[in-house]
C-alpha cells in the first residue's frame, strides 16, 4: 500500500484483507462504444436535490411570514387598544383630581 505509512491500513492488519488486487467492475468489460452515444436513466443530482431543498425552505419561510404578519397586525390592533386604554385612564385619573379639589373647595366653605 502506497500513502502515509501509519494509517495505510486504517486500523486493520495487512495479512487479514482478502481483497484481489484488482477489482473489475462491469464497465470494464464493455467494449468501447465512443462512437454512439449512451442512454442511461438521469439520476438525481446533487443540484436537483438542493433545488428541491430550497423550494420547501422557500415555502416554509414564506409561511411563517405569512404568520409573522399576522402577528404583527394584531400587535398592533392590541398597542392601539392599550394607547386607547391609557388615555382614558389619563382621563379618569384627571376627572378624578378635579373631583377632590372640588370636594376640598366645598368643605372650606
Amino acid at each position: 500500500m502506497e500513502g502515509i505509512p501509519s494509517t495505510a491500513d486504517f486500523g486493520v492488519a495487512s495479512e487479514n484483507c482478502d481483497v484481489p488486487s484488482e477489482i473489475s467492475s462491469d464497465d470494464d468489460n464493455l467494449p468501447s462504444t465512443s462512437s454512439s452515444p449512451r442512454f442511461r436513466r438521469r439520476e438525481p443530482m446533487v443540484t436537483d436535490h438542493l433545488r428541491n431543498n430550497i423550494g420547501e425552505q422557500t415555502g416554509a419561510l414564506k409561511s411563517i411570514v405569512d404568520g409573522l404578519q399576522e402577528n404583527i397586525e394584531a400587535t398592533k390592533e392590541i398597542n392601539t387598544s392599550i394607547q386607547c386604554f391609557c388615555e382614558r385612564i389619563k382621563d379618569l385619573i384627571e376627572e378624578n383630581k378635579r373631583h377632590h379639589f372640588e370636594m376640598e373647595r366645598q368643605e372650606e366653605n
